[in-house]
């Protein structure tokens, strides 16, 4: 992003968040939530690329999509979101099937609101659909998870995973 554009004010409790994605189990499995929401079904391997790309802003940001849809949904994420420490340690943290991503899927398990399957995870409606308000709650983070599954869904996972570690290699030059 460019300075003349226009800057999003800065969210702290946002921003608080964001800091708490290692520590936070529940956090983790809200992000991933989000995801399967808006994919509905999806693998195992596309949900965990979707978690490494709301963590790592700078390479969802480099991953080729539509230039026009891309800038516009582009523009509502804060600067700030790219420039955190996940960041400068990105040519260092390359594994999906982190902790992050085990911690937060077994919440969503052990609170019943997806099935696994082989290697599909569907949203179990029942479990899910009263709290239907509360997932879509952090607008930011729905809107990231918006954007993240629109690249899962443009890319079959084994290109995308090429993309990840194409740009990946790039930026740890």
């Amino acid at each position: 992003m460019n300075s003349g554009e226009l800057q999003m004010p800065r969210d702290l409790d946002y921003e608080k968040t964001l800091s708490e994605i290692e520590e936070s189990s529940k956090l983790n499995g809200y992000i991933l939530l989000n995801l399967i929401v808006i994919l509905k079904k999806c693998s195992l391997e596309q949900l965990a690329v979707g978690l490494y790309l709301y963590r790592f802003s700078n390479v969802l940001q480099n991953i080729p999509i539509k230039n026009e849809e891309k800038k516009n949904e582009l523009k509502g994420f804060p600067q700030w979101d790219y420039f955190n420490l996940d960041t400068v340690l990105t040519p260092f943290l390359i594994e999906k099937y982190n902790d992050r991503f085990k911690k937060g899927f077994i919440e969503l398990l052990s609170r019943n609101l997806i099935f696994a399957k082989e290697e599909k995870v569907i949203l179990n409606y029942e479990n899910v659909s009263e709290y239907m308000e509360e997932i879509v709650e952090n607008i930011r983070v729905h809107k990231k998870c918006q954007y993240i599954s629109k690249v899962i869904e443009y890319y079959p996972i084994e290109s995308l995973n090429e993309i990840i570690s194409k740009i990946v290699g790039e930026i740890s030059d």
